[in-house]
């Protein structure tokens, strides 16, 4: 009996904490993002987010063979996309074991987009959207619900399936 307490108690904590940022993914990531720029990596401004209805996040570090060789595939698809979408952004949040690591792959492979500070990796809004491998991209709209995600029966989905279906959601939304 105590065990089902304590699922019911931990079921009824991830659902207030999901409750807790609902419609604020632009919000609870104030101050938390940063972008390259000028082969530096610089704070975003708090508006980053702002207008923004589809918000693809990429799980990745520069110590992993697949998500470097997946990452330059991201940037084009990124850049061949970003300007006719513009309700859609990116944001990286990193596996690396050092900022360091984080700022040179997102140096190294010009990553267009937003990332999280190395610091905020552990924000529950975004964390808990990761699965158990890298790479992985998962599609969000602005209040935090899965669009594009693996299968709730799956640990792990490639992110070259999601571009295709990220590209059919962008059009449907222009």
């Amino acid at each position: 009996m105590k065990i089902l307490r304590s699922i019911a108690a931990s079921a009824a904590f991830f659902a207030l904490a999901s409750l807790a940022y609902a419609g604020q993914i632009a919000d609870v990531t104030k101050g938390a993002l940063v972008h390259r720029s000028d082969d530096k990596v610089v704070a975003a401004t708090d508006d980053a987010l702002a207008g923004k209805e589809l918000i693809a996040v990429y799980y990745s570090a520069h110590w992993c063979p697949p998500c470097r060789k997946f990452t330059p595939e991201l940037v084009k698809f990124y850049n061949e996309n970003k300007s006719k979408y513009p309700k859609f952004e990116l944001i990286f949040v990193s596996s690396d074991k050092t900022e360091e690591a984080m700022k040179g792959y997102m140096t190294e492979t010009q990553m267009p987009w937003l990332a999280l500070k190395y610091g905020k990796r552990g924000l529950t809004a975004l964390r808990s959207h990761a699965c158990s491998g890298i790479p992985y991209l998962v599609v969000l709209d602005a209040n935090g619900n899965e669009l594009i995600a693996k299968a709730k029966d799956q640990d792990w989905r490639p992110p070259t399936t999601v571009l295709p279906e990220l590209k059919k959601l962008l059009e449907k939304q222009k």
